[in-house]
């Protein structure tokens, strides 16, 4: 049987180095952007990065509109009220600073912004419709404040579903997303690039019965790696 054996992969813009995020503000302009939501989480927004980045953002001319309730690990309930949110703002894009959650948000909430449909429509098969979005998403510059998750590289949404007991993802095909990293990530913060190898580590209704397994080994790992043992 003829195999397919070409194909193509197109890669998410990354901007990386020292103060890249200073560039927030120039980025969006370019995009278009003149009145984005900020989504990050509680944690993150009492750091005080994302009051910085929007400072840097408003510099430029944009407005921003803050969402400081992005929920670690999302649910389709907070994802569906940061989508909401936006709607009701009425912004014309997107900026995310946090981790892999509050990005997903963000991807989420742009996608139900520029194309309303019930949640569970985007969902992967089998348990969501599987719907692919009909058209390009609003700009959303991605700024991860930590390793691991990889999400502002990535055109996908990674969320929990309660009421079945699962945690699912969703693909986002015309996303478009900028990623910066402030500064230098530090080196310790490869824990968490283990950790997130296996989702099931930190979802509270994860169904992945082996990533309990391999997120145990992992922990042991570390754990030697930090008493100096091998």
């Amino acid at each position: 049987m003829e195999r397919e054996r070409i194909f193509s992969f197109e890669g998410t813009p990354v901007k990386f180095g020292a103060g890249a995020s200073e560039e927030a503000g120039w980025e969006l302009r370019r995009l278009g952007a003149t009145r984005v939501l900020l989504v990050t989480d509680p944690g993150v927004a009492a750091l005080g990065h994302p009051e910085r980045v929007a400072a840097q953002i408003h510099a430029e001319g944009i407005e921003v509109v803050l969402f400081d309730r992005a929920r670690v690990e999302p649910t389709d309930a907070s994802m569906e009220e940061a989508a909401a949110f936006a709607r009701d703002q009425a912004v014309d894009g997107f900026v995310s600073v946090g981790g892999g959650s509050a990005m997903d948000t963000a991807k989420v909430a742009n996608l139900l912004t520029a194309h309303p449909a019930p949640l569970m429509d985007y969902v992967n098969a089998p348990v969501g419709g599987g719907r692919t979005p009909p058209g390009p998403l609003l700009p959303h510059l991605a700024i991860p404040t930590t390793s691991g998750t990889g999400s502002e590289a990535t055109t996908v949404a990674v969320l929990d579903l309660p009421a079945l007991g699962i945690c699912r993802g969703m693909q986002m095909l015309n996303v478009a997303c900028g990623g910066t990293i402030d500064q230098h990530v530090p080196d310790r913060l490869g824990g968490d690039v283990l950790h997130r190898e296996v989702p099931g580590t930190y979802s509270e209704h994860g169904v992945e019965i082996i990533a309990g397994t391999l997120a145990a080994r992992n922990r042991s790992l570390l754990a030697r790696r930090r008493q100096g043992r091998r």
